[in-house]
């Protein structure tokens, strides 16, 4: 986990998708527990990213 974090936080100017992981990982961690707290957070992690994807891409909304 941290290899993963670190890595995106010094690749990337913009350290949202790097907070956004760490944050839904902690949760999901004190959620489920450290045996099954893996696969909600990967998918917690991909539906906040979706819905982000906008402001992260620096798009508009309604452009293509």
């Amino acid at each position: 986990m941290t290899a993963s974090f670190t890595e995106q936080w010094i690749t990337s100017k913009d350290h949202t998708p790097a907070l956004v992981g760490l944050l839904t990982t902690l949760v999901c961690l004190l959620l489920f527990g450290p045996d099954r707290f893996l696969i909600p957070a990967m998918l917690v992690i991909t539906l906040i990213l979706t819905l982000l994807r906008g402001r992260l891409t620096g798009e508009k909304e309604g452009s293509r």
